[in-house]
């Protein structure tokens, strides 16, 4: 179990489709982080957050995204604030890449609603919630495979893995070609969310630490706070 593995957004899906909220205005969202403080005057934006999502290996598939394939993105708390220089990103992106600060959850969701898919390049990140976010909003999710956690939200309903910029075309091609197909809302909302992973974790402490732990009585589910 993982903490992504609760917490998805509540959303109606598909009342969010009749009104126009997952209207595609970018071909891909990327989310990195300010946490180590804030970006100052480091441009090149080398500290813990930004290495936590692996910012250095995203420029060069930016440089891929924005210049080979033509793509158009945003990418999410990479600015201190909306007057302030962001992290620098390839120049091929200039005019492709709207490059936001740190968003309330809402705010947040709305980019992801309005994006083709979800990019996840980090490797050293224990599943991100943003990936199982996205896939309640029915954004499919083209991840590094060598991530330490969330691989096991990815299959063949879900998005797709790149190992390396070597096969990083080859699976963002496979990704487009198959967008109609993914279910990433429907296996989410299937298999995790509070109520279908408390039933797990209230299980998992009830098999293993009754003897330790009393429980509410009554109690349906448990999640994380």
């Amino acid at each position: 179990m993982s903490q992504s593995d609760f917490g998805l957004p509540d959303v109606q899906y598909e009342k969010e489709v009749g009104n126009g909220l997952h209207e595609k205005q970018y071909d891909f969202a990327y989310v990195m982080s300010l946490g180590g403080g804030k970006i100052g005057e480091d441009y090149e934006c080398n500290f813990w957050g930004a290495h936590a999502k692996n910012f250095t290996f995203a420029k060069e598939a930016l440089e891929v995204m924005c210049g080979d394939l033509d793509l158009n993105g945003v990418i999410l708390a990479s600015r201190d604030s909306w007057d302030s220089r962001p992290c620098d990103i390839p120049p091929s992106c200039e005019g492709k890449v709207l490059q936001t600060p740190f968003l309330d959850f809402e705010e947040a969701l709305n980019y992801f609603r309005q994006s083709k898919f979800l990019f996840i390049p980090q490797v050293y990140d224990a599943s991100p919630r943003v990936i199982s976010q996205a896939m309640a909003l029915n954004v499919p999710v083209l991840m590094n495979r060598n991530i330490i956690g969330g691989w096991k939200y990815i299959n063949d309903q879900t998005g797709e893995f790149f190992h390396d910029l070597s096969d990083f075309k080859e699976s963002h091609s496979h990704l487009m070609a198959n967008l109609e197909n993914y279910e990433p809302h429907r296996y989410i909302t299937e298999n995790y969310g509070d109520e279908i992973s408390g039933i797990r974790l209230l299980n998992f402490v009830k098999e293993n630490f009754s003897d330790r732990v009393e429980l509410p009585e009554g109690a349906k589910y448990l999640k994380p706070s």
